[in-house]
């Protein structure tokens, strides 16, 4: 029996009840879920990696501990979903738009979230390790004591965002925009030459102010230079 299955399937199989209620740890791994309606559906446990979601509902679902490893997400409604502690590492979510998600203490390791909207969301103890953020908006979302480690964060809008305690060890943030963020306690081994590029700076909380001055020295420096 192949491995990809349709949603049809996975429906017959695991007998969703009038409850929207998925089997708790249902496996439908390298299911084709393109357009499946998730809408407020309680889905703990379930092993969904490989998934194709492309254009699937899946606003206000609660997804607890679920296996989403390698999964696609791009076109899905996403607002108010709930990922607290699943596995999204190498799952894609390029260009999704989320409103108020839970993401606390999920594994978004090698993640791809290009482009993506995460406004307002919840990342607190989120794993990101090597994950692509590049281009996309984290406006007023909440990374407390998340793992930002390698992770690619070029010209990424975090305005608003909280980072507390949180961990951008080996992190590119070349262009992004930090303006009116909390970054109190948070780890950074970032050179001066990669903060100048940084917007906001003079607005953030939290932040070694050597750091800034450094930063806008050597701007006026390349300045002068050119």
């Amino acid at each position: 029996m192949s491995k990809k299955r349709s949603y049809r399937t996975l429906l017959e199989a695991e007998k969703v009840s009038e409850s929207n209620t998925l089997r708790q740890g249902a496996d439908a791994y390298w299911i084709d879920l393109r357009g499946a309606d998730f809408n407020n559906k309680y889905l703990c446990g379930a092993n969904l990696s490989r998934a194709k979601l492309l254009g699937a509902d899946l606003r206000r679902a609660n997804f607890k501990g679920a296996n989403f490893c390698g999964a696609y997400f791009t076109g899905a409604k996403l607002s108010g979903v709930w990922f607290f502690e699943a596995n999204l590492s190498q799952s894609d979510f390029t260009r999704v738009k989320i409103t108020g998600g839970c993401f606390e203490s999920a594994d978004l390791s090698w993640a791809n979230l290009s482009a993506a909207e995460f406004r307002g969301s919840d990342l607190t103890r989120a794993i990101l390790t090597r994950a692509e953020l590049t281009k996309a908006k984290f406006t007023e979302a909440d990374f407390t004591e998340a793992k930002l480690t390698q992770t690619r964060l070029i010209n990424t809008d975090f305005t608003g965002a909280i980072f507390i305690e949180a961990d951008f060890s080996g992190a590119d943030f070349t262009g992004a925009n930090f303006t009116g963020s909390d970054c109190t306690g948070a780890k950074f081994t970032q050179p001066i030459s990669m903060w100048a590029t940084v917007k906001g700076l003079a607005d953030v909380t939290g932040l070694n102010p050597a750091i800034y001055l450094a930063a806008e020295h050597y701007r006026e420096k390349c300045i002068k230079e050119h």
